[in-house]
């Protein structure tokens, strides 16, 4: 009996795909159960006519007694051949029995690592993307003012009504204005030189220390 050792990946299939898995084992343990059946059948018969062959010694004043006694004691040597190679083909058997479920065992211990790091680099990549969200949210802020940068401050301008300059204008310029996306790092702390409203634009100034 013959088996094939392959990885649970070899040719793009999952596991569940492998021919050495559960049908394999199922059809070895099955062998198995019926060579050693038939080895008791085997067995019980010898028992059988070894008892015959008591029997006939005890009767060979009998005709063809010795004859048959004879005949019976051949076929014993034959049915004993017989055992000796079912004995072997059980341990065949069970030996590629054992070797399908090591490779078994092999192959879920590889999937299991693969599974792993599969988890681990999908963790890695979702903080990435969460990171570049955070990213993108920052930069959307600036979007609306419309603003550059300057090397000594940076001016922004919004569209705003006067309802809504008084109480959130001026954080928000602060905010925004403390961060340069486009040279990508943190602007010095300063103060405003100018926030003033025109026709519900608004304009500030950020200058630098």
């Amino acid at each position: 009996m013959s088996y094939r050792k392959s990885g649970p990946y070899s040719d793009n299939t999952s596991m569940d795909d492998d021919p050495l898995t559960d049908d394999d084992s199922k059809k070895n343990e099955d062998r198995i159960r019926e060579l050693e059946r038939e080895n008791r059948e085997y067995e019980s018969t010898v028992q059988d006519y070894l008892r015959q062959i008591i029997t006939l010694q005890n009767s060979l004043k009998k005709s063809h007694g010795q004859e048959c006694a004879e005949l019976i004691k051949e076929k014993c040597q034959e049915l004993l051949k017989n055992k000796k190679s079912l004995e072997e083909d059980v341990e065949h058997c069970t030996t590629d029995y054992n070797q399908v479920m090591a490779t078994f065992a092999e192959n879920k211990l590889d999937a299991d690592k693969r599974e792993a790091k599969q988890t681990e680099t999908i963790k890695q990549l979702l903080s990435k993307i969460e990171l570049k969200d955070r990213e993108i949210e920052k930069l959307r802020k600036l979007v609306p003012f419309e603003g550059y940068c300057q090397p000594t401050g940076a001016f922004l301008q919004q569209n705003m009504t006067h309802s809504f300059i008084p109480t959130t204008s001026k954080d928000y310029f602060i905010e925004s204005a403390t961060s340069c996306p486009l040279e990508a790092k943190t602007k010095q702390r300063g103060f405003f030189t100018r926030l003033f409203s025109r026709e519900s634009v608004v304009t500030a100034t950020w200058v630098y220390f």
